[in-house]
């Protein structure tokens, strides 16, 4: 089958239509002309495999990273740039289009890296006691030596750990599962994921004799391979300070973190300068309490609400270090404390910033009995992000201000979205 990809899609694929029918083509480029093979037809779209590329598109890339193609992490390094920009712009304005948010968005704003960006990865360990990334949408590992997406040193390090690995065979897929590793600045969090519980003496001298800054840290978790709580510290720094915006906090191998440094800074110094012309704001989902410190620097009042334990602990222990008096830190589930805050205070703005789910339908209503001036949105899934917005400003009660997509994942299909929204004037 010969098929013309017009567009790429939400994760990346190429798209094309015969006869009212969607092909999603993996690995093909908007401008290919390819033959293809369908490997899975349903009644309005398929999806298909390239088998020859006739005509290669003027928008292709060659890939930096020899684990592209099979590695789940990066699915647009075959295409350049400027053009993984304008198809993040497209696929976000289609979904706004899609639910009747009839509002133009600015182009995605680039990362000053496009490589070497990444502040964490999470890895697993292979049955060849090999680090190693799952390929997308399945539960096969992928041996790595290196990944594109992090730093020379982060490379290195990974390199020695495959070494150390290599030569300790006792340290196998069986007792340690993988390990989420964090780089700030020049100094590592390493959070070692176990199915049970061992010495990993051989596992800290490795690192002090390899003079790497360390943080060491064991979860056990024999129900899934993601890291969990209690975070157990072995050896190292204990306290791993950093200071941002004027900001000094202490950083946990379980923190909550934007994973690309430039865009993390850019996004925030957007949201501050919308909501430092308000006295009282609410941060739903608020984390370890960065943006809610930062913002109340430039705020009278700030309420920070967050579900998780040990972030909330962050919080008090940055508004401590950082002597902030005027951020009142919340630990609870903001479906439930949102709706008590917006009822028993003046919020005149409301920033949120949830995970991929989006917001609790509680939240939204409370919002909108509330009716604060403004509400701020980040997300990093377009898809619930405009389900929210759809259900904001079909009641009525609020207009889309700004929309702002930011490339906070390079050479991925993922994007970034800031949104501001106003009280209409009715």
């Amino acid at each position: 089958m010969e098929l013309e990809i017009t567009q790429n899609g939400m994760n990346g694929e190429g798209v094309a239509k015969i006869n009212g029918k969607v092909y999603f083509v993996h690995g093909a480029v908007m401008g290919d002309r390819v033959t293809a093979k369908v490997i899975k037809e349903n009644k309005n779209f398929c999806i298909a495999e390239i088998n020859e590329i006739l005509k290669f598109s003027c928008f292709r890339s060659v890939p930096k990273c020899k684990y592209f193609g099979i590695c789940g992490g990066c699915n647009l390094q075959h295409i350049e740039y400027k053009k993984q920009l304008q198809i993040k712009t497209q696929n976000v304005q289609n979904l706004f289009d899609k639910n009747k948010l009839n509002f133009k968005i600015n182009n995605c704003i680039e990362s000053k890296n496009i490589f070497n960006y990444r502040n964490k990865l999470t890895l697993y360990l292979s049955k060849n006691n090999k680090l190693s990334f799952y390929q997308k949408n399945t539960k096969t590992l992928i041996e790595i030596d290196n990944c594109c997406l992090v730093d020379e040193i982060f490379n290195n390090l990974i390199h020695k750990i495959n070494l150390f690995l290599s030569n300790n065979k006792e340290y196998n897929c069986f007792v340690l599962k993988g390990m989420a590793i964090r780089k700030i600045e020049n100094n590592f969090i390493i959070n070692l994921i176990l199915n049970k519980k061992i010495i990993l003496t051989k596992f800290e001298q490795f690192l002090k004799l390899n003079k790497i800054n360390y943080s060491l840290y064991y979860c056990v978790n024999n129900r899934s391979n993601l890291p969990t709580y209690p975070c157990n510290f072995v050896g190292g720094a204990k306290e791993v300070y950093i200071e941002e915006f004027g900001i000094k906090y202490l950083l946990k191998p379980m923190s909550f973190l934007q994973v690309n440094n430039d865009i993390k800074y850019q996004i925030y110094k957007q949201i501050i300068s919308i909501v430092k012309q308000f006295n009282n704001v609410l941060d739903a989902y608020s984390g370890a309490g960065l943006l809610s410190a930062v913002m109340a620097k430039n705020c009278k009042n700030v309420f920070a609400v967050e579900l998780d334990e040990s972030a909330h602990e962050a919080c008090l222990d940055l508004c401590k270090v950082n002597k902030i008096k005027n951020l009142q830190a919340i630990c609870g589930d903001c479906a439930n404390e949102i709706p008590k805050l917006l009822n028993d205070n003046s919020m005149e703005c409301i920033v949120l910033d949830p995970a991929r789910k989006g917001c609790d339908e509680k939240v939204l209503s409370a919002i909108l009995s509330a009716l604060p001036k403004q509400i701020v949105y980040l997300s990093c899934n377009p898809a619930t992000l405009t389900r929210d917005l759809k259900v904001l400003c079909e009641s009525g009660h609020y207009e889309l201000l700004y929309v702002q997509p930011y490339d906070m994942f390079p050479q991925t299909s993922e994007v970034e979205t800031l949104v501001v929204l106003k009280q209409t004037n009715k």
